[in-house]
């Protein structure tokens, strides 16, 4: 059914889903089809499938670099969006654990390579101690 939308942006959308059959494209929670996508602008958006050949930075670094380059963007600044969530976190500690994480993976993994990317780091609120 889905070669049969009219819309070209929204049928090209809905095939990014289910690795490229559009399976799971009209559920109405994510990973359903969503409006914060590029599609197709950028390569990799949908799930990081893109190869990468370079290995003069991390695929991150390398990757991102080339988002900056595909939408003309001065600086890239990671966002811990998908660790939003943490504090709700059932065991308490896990947000302490997972924060320290993704921060020190940005530290050392990713902004070394470019001085272009900038970080916002994540701090674990419910510990005040660790944040």
């Amino acid at each position: 059914m889905l070669k049969y939308i009219d819309n070209d942006a929204v049928r090209v959308a809905a095939f990014t889903f289910g690795d490229g059959t559009g399976r799971g494209a009209f559920l109405n929670d994510t990973p359903g089809l969503q409006w914060q996508n590029a599609w197709g602008r950028i390569s990799h958006a949908q799930g990081l499938k893109e190869p990468v050949t370079d290995n003069s930075a991390p695929r991150e670094v390398i990757l991102s670099r080339k988002l900056m380059d595909d939408v003309g963007l001065d600086y890239q600044v990671f966002f811990p969006n998908a660790l939003l969530f943490l504090g709700m976190h059932q065991v308490s500690e896990m947000e302490v654990e997972l924060a320290t994480a993704y921060n020190r993976w940005l530290v050392k993994q990713v902004l070394p390579h470019e001085t272009l990317m900038k970080a916002l780091l994540y701090l674990p609120f419910n510990t005040s101690a660790a944040a």
